[in-house]
């Protein structure tokens, strides 16, 4: 290979890696079981995911878990008709350490009052999962604490269930914060794991009013045809 040839060999890999920084988004998966952690971000080596937004994970053997797939979903800046969501499926042949999942991004902007978060699981064998999930006006990644969840839903063991929580600080004044959601999952014995959660807008409360309205007149306008003998079918 001469001088020339890999001068341009050279550049060329130097592009494609710029251009996958460019492409980089804020978005991160942290898994945490016993003492081993990994950080992927969107866009890393680690990424299995080519769309910008998205991350997805396997692993075979973490920590004595395998991870088929664990892929979260971010659309921030906005927050309708989803902020977050992560799913995952997993499997141990024992008991180990728990399993926890986080996904984060920050920069949401949407002005909104609230929120919601759900989820749901399939458990199959003896062991439990349950989720957190937070909204942190300082917009950090990961931003836990206290006084940010936005609820705990679970723990569900088999054969699984769905829950929903509604929480979290309004974040109609704030001009940016980061949502994450945390998947807590641990087993005894030999077991299977399929999860998702998400945290999605509370509906406003002028959109409520709203809503309320138009039901209130549709239902005098029904009254009011009914009195006067005229057809209610709205067909």
């Amino acid at each position: 290979m001469n001088g020339l040839t890999k001068k341009l060999l050279f550049v060329g890999l130097l592009s494609v890696a710029l251009a996958r920084t460019a492409s980089a988004t804020t978005a991160e998966m942290k898994l945490v079981s016993g003492g081993t952690t990994i950080i992927i971000f969107d866009n890393g080596v680690d990424d299995s995911a080519l769309a910008t937004g998205v991350i997805s994970y396997s692993n075979p053997n973490f920590n004595g878990w395998n991870v088929s797939v664990t892929s979260g979903v971010s659309n921030s800046p906005g927050i309708s008709p989803i902020g977050i969501d992560l799913t995952a499926t997993v499997l141990t042949a024992g008991g180990h350490d728990p399993l926890d999942i986080f996904f984060s991004d920050i920069n949401f902007s949407a002005p909104i009052g609230g929120f919601n978060t759900r989820y749901i699981t399939t458990v199959l064998g003896d062991g439990n999962t349950n989720e957190i999930a937070w909204a942190n006006d300082s917009n950090t990644i990961f931003g836990l604490g206290a006084s940010n969840v936005i609820g705990n839903v679970g723990p569900f063991s088999s054969p699984g269930g769905l829950d929903t929580k509604t929480g979290g600080p309004a974040a109609g004044g704030v001009p940016l914060y980061s949502l994450t959601l945390e998947q807590i999952i641990n087993s005894n014995s030999a077991g299977f794991f399929s999860t998702d959660g998400d945290i999605t807008p509370t509906p406003e409360p002028a959109s409520m009013i709203l809503f309320g309205t138009g039901l209130l007149g549709l239902a005098l306008v029904f009254f009011q045809r009914k009195r006067l003998g005229f057809p209610t079918s709205l067909v």
